[in-house]
């Protein structure tokens, strides 16, 4: 054999030898990808089958992608690997109807996955779609991008590829074997190649703190996953806890936090409150126990905390009983958070519960050791102008309690002074400062708007401007409560007194009648009417009314009776 012949059939040979290698490496790389695929299986809330489809895993502890529409509405998931073998998900950890693409988990302990590419693929360049099989002979479909269109820094490819359900959900891998899209089914009509969503809008996704009013995660009744940072996973479960979801949903939060936080005492606080909430006062005080037994320094807040569920369940819902609890409960579990630390709301809530249990002398000295303190606020002023007064303390005192109230609300007054206006009106009036009164009645007017004032209120601040000889105003206002509540003889009343009054007679008497007809068993419509027949002059007329307002158990009167005789 020549040189030549000798040295072609060495390069054939090589040449063969290497398109081999080629060729097995590309079959391995084509088997580790197959091995990452899974089929997915969503079922609803009464375990019927919702829809079956693909996903493929990008991460080595089950952390899987998929399309959004097959986890729609599902509350259980089952995904099969390219083994044949079954895992739960058990896990949603971010969701977009948008983009069709969901983040999961699934429970696997190590699984095969595939790698994001660092880079987006091209026009042109040759892909993979790797479908789901349990057989190894099974082999990707080459295709190629045909075209790129981007949307929100994501890029949307079209692949000259068989636009077929099967391959919806596949990983769609580039010629390194990394994965650059999802395959999703083209729904523009009569559309040949295959599409695909950049994998990036899927492997970004993850709940945040704002995750729990997130529709497309709320339309998946699987568990959300947590943020993947402490404070952020805190902040959202502080923020899940005040909306209604279902018990299993803040259950489930819980109980991932403290997995991965075991030595979070504010966890167990906030579950705390959550077992409260739901009537669960065991598990809640259980988790309060503790951490009063294993996280000294939260020892103060602890007591604080279900000195607080006590309190809230002793005032508004005390029926059916549990345990030992009780008002003096809530009271103990209060000063014992006060004692450990001296904090003001501690304090505050000690007076609460003092206040609940009529210690009114008591609640006024916690209530006011808290106005000396940077938690000092119109409602603890208030407080204590409270429980001062039904402690029977010195009306100076309490009226100047109810001026600080005021006081610490800034001008001009916004609905939240509202409350404190009203109540120092209320104290003005019984402390004989009528007009003032009068002031804090308009300013509470003015913050809450005329449509929302209701007949009460414009009788209320009619006594204080008839006490204060405001005359007119005080007609204004009971002819606004008669417009309001025209069936109500007392302002019919109220009229006849202040028409009286201004000696307008005739206005006095059409109001006394009204009140007659609509009360005829109360002697007051009597008592006016006749007073109003007896200044007309019309004395026989004023008797006859008057002796009925006697019958009827009139103190006054045989007086007027005795005025208008003949």
């Amino acid at each position: 054999m020549s040189a030549y012949m000798h040295s072609r059939i060495h390069s054939l040979i090589a040449g063969l030898a290497l398109w081999m290698g080629c060729a097995l490496m590309a079959q391995a790389a084509g088997d580790d990808a197959r091995k990452s695929v899974i089929n997915i299986t969503t079922y609803d809330a009464d375990g019927k089958l919702l829809k079956s489809g693909n996903g493929f895993y990008v991460g080595e502890r089950g952390e899987a992608v998929a399309l959004y529409d097959l986890f729609d509405g599902a509350s259980k998931a089952v995904a099969i690997d390219a083994n044949g073998k079954r895992h739960d998900v058990s896990r949603i950890i971010g969701a977009s109807d948008t983009y069709d693409v969901v983040r999961f988990r699934v429970d696997t302990e190590k699984n095969d996955y595939l790698t994001p590419a660092p880079s987006q693929g091209a026009e042109g360049a040759a892909v993979e779609v790797v479908p789901y099989s349990v057989e190894k002979k099974s082999r990707p479909v080459a295709a190629r991008i045909s075209s790129v269109t981007t949307f929100e820094s994501y890029s949307y490819y079209t692949l000259d590829t068989a636009n077929e359900d099967q391959y919806a959900g596949c990983p769609v891998t580039d010629a390194a074997g990394q994965v650059v899209g999802i395959a999703q089914k083209n729904v523009t009509k009569d559309a040949a190649g295959l599409c695909a969503i950049d994998v990036r809008a899927a492997t970004t996704l993850s709940a945040g703190t704002l995750g729990y009013i997130s529709r497309d995660l709320k339309a998946i009744h699987i568990p959300t996953a947590l943020p993947a940072n402490e404070t952020d996973a805190l902040n959202y479960i502080y923020m899940l806890g005040m909306t209604r979801q279902d018990s299993m949903t803040h259950v489930t939060a819980y109980a991932d936090f403290i997995a991965a936080y075991p030595a979070n005492a504010d966890i167990y606080l906030e579950r705390a409150k959550f077992y409260a909430s739901r009537h669960d006062y065991a598990r809640s005080e259980a988790d309060i126990a503790h951490v009063v037994d294993e996280f000294p320094d939260k020892a103060a807040e602890a007591h604080y905390v279900l000195g607080r569920i006590i309190y809230e369940k002793m005032t508004t819902a005390p029926q059916p009983p549990y345990a030992d609890w009780s008002l003096e409960k809530a009271l103990a579990e209060s000063q014992a958070a006060s004692q450990a630390d001296n904090q003001p709301l501690y304090v505050m809530q000690a007076g609460e519960c003092q206040f609940a249990l009529k210690q009114y002398d008591k609640a006024y000295e916690s209530f006011l050791a808290v106005t000396r303190t940077p938690l000092a606020s119109s409602q603890v002023f208030y407080y204590a102008a409270r429980a001062l007064e039904l402690a029977g303390g010195d009306s100076l005192q309490i009226l100047a309690l109810a001026d600080s109230a005021v006081a610490r609300c800034a001008k001009p007054y916004q609905h939240a002074a509202a409350p404190y206006l009203f109540a120092r009106a209320s104290y003005r009036v019984r402390y004989g400062l009528y007009r003032e009164a009068v002031t804090d009645y308009n300013d509470y007017a003015d913050i809450m708007g005329t449509s929302n004032l209701n007949a009460h209120f414009h009788y209320l601040r009619e006594q204080a401007e008839l006490k204060g000889h405001l005359y007119q105003q005080a007609l204004d206002d009971i002819d606004a409560a008669i417009e309001k509540q025209p069936g109500e003889a007392l302002y019919h009343m109220e009229r006849a007194v202040i028409q009286v009054l201004v000696a307008n007679y005739e206005e006095g008497l059409a109001s006394a009648r009204e009140a007659m007809r609509l009360a005829p068993k109360d002697p007051e419509g009597y008592r006016l009417a006749g007073l109003a027949e007896g200044e007309l002059g019309r004395k026989a007329q004023a008797r006859e009314l008057l002796q009925k307002a006697k019958e009827l158990g009139s103190a006054s009167a045989e007086t007027l009776i005795q005025r208008y005789a003949e």
